[in-house]
């Protein structure tokens, strides 16, 4: 079975799990309105795409991402499942047109009590140690 991986703006990262397989990403005008993504928020978007192994289009995301897996002839879409509507609303689409297999996110942190998620800054200082360890050791 070929697999194409969605990334979307709740996943711009590539699971180790989809490494491997082609990554597709789209720019859709809609959901840049829905969003209310400033050119800030757009270049970031950009720049971090151009880190990663990632093919990068512009369309309507549903029938982008339905002709990319055709012209791959993949069979499954991968992708980090989201708390947000319209990324939910986008896969219900897709999950009626294709088999759609979702990751769960890797979560930021693994807190050891119960959060206060009301305030941020109540949050982060629960978190702020664990969320700024090193990932990675550089060689």
């Amino acid at each position: 079975m070929t697999e194409l991986y969605w990334m979307h703006d709740d996943a711009l990262t590539l699971p180790k799990s989809c490494e491997g397989i082609a990554s597709l990403y789209v720019f859709d005008d809609e959901t840049i309105r829905y969003h209310g993504y400033g050119l800030k928020r757009l270049g970031f978007i950009y720049e971090t795409l151009l880190s990663l192994p990632v093919e990068i289009q512009r369309g309507e995301t549903v029938p982008t991402i339905l002709a990319a897996m055709e012209a791959r002839g993949a069979t499954a879409l991968v992708t980090v499942n989201s708390p947000c509507p319209r990324i939910k609303a986008t896969t219900a689409v897709l999950q009626a047109k294709t088999s759609v297999k979702l990751i769960e996110p890797t979560p930021f942190v693994v807190p050891q009590k119960k959060l206060d998620l009301k305030r941020f800054s109540r949050y982060w200082r629960k978190v702020e140690k664990q969320a700024l360890e090193p990932t990675a050791t550089l060689i």
